[in-house]
């Protein structure tokens, strides 16, 4: 079964609709004027085997079954965060969401999928990256 591609000027609806079926929505990827292109996963893959991931703003780098934020009516009582998981986004299980930049290079991505090669090769990329964030660190 092929992959269903869409970009960020395609339609939320449209993707809603795709769910079901092997998808792969770039909202961001790459540092980009409005109008341009965004970059392939690939190009994402590049960047991750040659820069180090952000970790001042980011930590996770992806999450499976991402839900909408809601906003917690009472933040910090009892250390619970401001927001809190809303309505899922996707009806199917499955679907991950990447999301992350970079320290030394804009590059920023928000990738959601359910294409299970490119998770794989997400996955296996941004652990890479995190073990050569500890080398450096050590």
């Amino acid at each position: 079964m092929d992959v269903r591609i869409f970009k960020d000027d395609d339609k939320w609806d449209d993707v809603q609709d795709a769910q079901h079926e092997p998808f792969i929505y770039i909202m961001s990827n790459g540092s980009k004027l409005m109008g341009d292109e965004l970059d392939d996963i690939s190009d994402l893959l590049e960047a991750l085997a040659k820069y180090r991931l952000d970790y001042r703003m980011f930590g996770h780098f992806y999450t499976v079954n991402p839900c909408h934020w809601a906003y917690n009516p009472s933040p910090n009582e009892d250390g619970l965060p401001r927001y809190i998981d809303g309505k899922r986004m996707y009806e199917c299980d499955g679907v991950y969401h990447f999301f992350g930049n970079f320290e030394s290079v804009s590059h920023v991505f928000r990738i959601d999928t359910n294409h299970q090669p490119t998770i794989d090769a997400l996955v296996k990329a941004i652990d890479a990256n995190k073990l050569i964030q500890e080398e450096v660190a050590a």
